[in-house]
This record gives structure tokens, sequence and C-alpha cells, in this order.
């Protein structure tokens, strides 16, 4: 009796499930870290702050956040080894509230993420724009820029996470990386002539504009939350997630406090405010220029553009895995998990 030939396996770049065993803690640390834009804070909120508010007080708050942010992930770390869930704050709202508040949870965190993520392509577009043409004499409207982001964001998102963890590696060590040589650079090139610690205090964290500033440190770390959606792919999960989230938010915490108070040292406590008034985004650029050369600064300007694209990949593969997750429990269409 005649037999069909055997049908080879159709194969297809997009898995239907989250493959387990992919991340280890310096991976999810990446994530975290790209999500909250290292360079891209430490560029625009940081001058954002003093521009804004008139205090110095912004490296005692990244301080004060980042201890209240460990607090809290006390116990949010300890939800994680009990609910092994991408769907993060669904998964924890719905297990200990029920399952309405967790939908409702659930689709705050989606508004909250697409809309970072939209953000994040009007943002790409309208840094890199006067970039290329100070460059290359190129000018292409930002909507391009943006659309080229999209597609690339895209097309990383179809590859396995831990090779998006590999391109977050490489982009995010050169982002710090710049971060810590300007900050060294700054110290070392005191304004006044000695290295000021008044920025330090805890005092400037007490009356008028403290909330503000506490506000805009918290914003800096944005993200730092998102180490539990990587649980279903991470190898030895009960570790790897508490070790990744506790280690991100040091990290966050160490680095702005840093650059934010290196930016008051090179400039100098009296000027700090009008020169971020002046200047904008620009400051950090100009001291690097200044006591690193122009090369340096041509650098840095390149790695915000791409510590853009790193928040974008971060927050693409959080968002789809909170729709995964929605879509495998039926909030969401069943074909989306």
């Amino acid at each position: 009796m005649p037999t069909s030939p055997p049908v080879p396996p159709v194969f297809s770049p997009v898995s239907d499930t989250l493959a387990a065993n992919r991340l280890g803690v310096p991976s999810v640390v990446f994530f975290v870290m790209s999500a909250a834009t290292p360079l891209t804070v430490t560029a625009g909120v940081v001058t954002t702050a003093y521009a804004a508010t008139g205090l110095l007080g912004l490296p005692s708050a990244f301080v004060a956040v980042g201890v209240l942010l460990g607090l809290f992930s006390v116990g949010y770390v300890a939800m994680a080894r009990k609910v092994g869930n991408c769907g993060a704050f669904y998964a924890y709202l719905a297990r200990g509230l029920g399952r309405p508040v967790g939908v409702a949870g659930a689709w705050v965190a989606l508004l909250a993420y697409n809309s970072l993520q939209v953000g994040l392509y009007g943002a790409i577009g309208a840094a890199t724009s006067p970039l290329l043409r100070q460059w290359f004499d190129l000018a292409p409207p930002w909507w391009l820029i943006a659309l080229a982001a999209w597609a690339l964001t895209a097309g990383l998102g179809l590859l396995r996470v831990d090779v998006n963890g590999r391109v977050l590696a490489v982009l995010l060590v050169a982002e710090v990386t710049v971060i810590v040589v300007y900050s060294l650079a700054s110290l070392t090139h005191p304004a006044e002539g000695t290295v000021s610690l008044t920025a330090l205090s805890p005092a400037h964290l007490v009356g008028s504009g403290a909330g503000a500033l506490l506000v805009l440190a918290v914003l800096g770390s944005v993200g730092f939350e998102s180490a539990v959606v990587f649980s279903e792919e991470s190898r030895h999960p009960r570790r790897t997630v508490p070790r990744a989230t506790y280690l991100s938010v040091g990290l966050i915490a160490a680095l702005y406090t840093l650059a934010s108070w290196a930016m008051i040292v090179a400039v100098g406590p009296d000027r700090i405010v009008a020169v971020s008034r002046e200047q904008g985004t620009e400051v950090i650029f100009n001291l690097a220029d200044a006591h690193l050369g122009a090369m340096a600064a041509t650098i840095g300007q390149a790695l915000f553009v791409t510590s853009l694209i790193a928040a974008m990949i971060a927050f693409h593969n959080t968002t789809s895995r909170y729709m995964y997750a929605l879509g495998r429990e039926g909030v969401l269409p069943h074909r989306w998990g």
C-alpha cells in the first residue's frame, strides 16, 4: 500500500512559547538598565531637574530613591519567587486581589509601557535629525528615522530573547562606560578648583521643591521593575530575578548619583542651574568636549541615540511578554498567547 512521503516540519522564526533557561543575571540586568536609558537620563532628566527646580539636591534624591526602591524590591521579588509569570503585575494582583484587579493592573501597565515606547519613537527622530544634518548634511524627516527604528526593534523582537540580550549588552556597556568616563573627567576638572560635596547633603531633600526632585529621580529609574517579566525565560528564576533586580537598582542609583554630582562639580554649584537652562541636554557633551576633546563628545552624542534604541528594544520585549501573558490567560485573544 503506497504511503505519502513525510512532510518536513515547517520552520517559523517566531516561537509560540517562551524559551526557558535563556537568561542569566547579566542578561536580565541589561534589559532592566536599558529600559532606564542611563545616558538619556544623564543628559536630559538631570539637566531638566536643575533647570526646572533650581535646586542642587538631585544626587541626594537619587540616593534616597535608590534606597526606597531597594526596600520595595524586597517584597516585590518575594512575590516573584512564589509566582513565576511573565505577566508580572497582572499575575501578582490576580493572585492576591482577584482577577478583575489583575486585569485592571495589566491594562495600566500596558498603557504605560506602550506610551513610553511610542514616545521613544518621537524622541529618536528629534534626537537623530540634527546629528545627521551636522555630520552628513542629511535632513530626513523625523518620522522616517522613527520608522527605521521601529523596523529594527520589530525585527529584533522576532529573534531569541538571548540575542536581544547580547545586543543590549553591547549598547549598554558602551553607554555606561561613556557616562563613567565623562563623570571622572568632570570630577578631575572642578569649576572652583576643589571638588564640592554640597550637592550630596541630605539637607537638600527637606523644604520646597524636594518633592519635585524625588519625582524626577523616580522617573530616571523607570523600568527597574521589569526583571520579573523575564522570570519564565531565566535560568534558576528564584535566584536570577531577585539578584538582577537588586543589582539593577543599585547600579542605576550609583550611576545617576555620580553623573549628577559630577556635573555640578564641573560647572559649579552657583552656575549649574543657569547653564542647564541655557544649554539643556548639551551640558554633558559640552563638558566632554572641553575636558576630553571633540571626538569624545561626538561618541557620546551617537550613544545618546543608541540609548533610545536600547530602551525601545527593552520596552518592546517587556510589552510583548505582557501581551503574551494576557493572551494565555484569555484576557486578550488566545492567538496572542
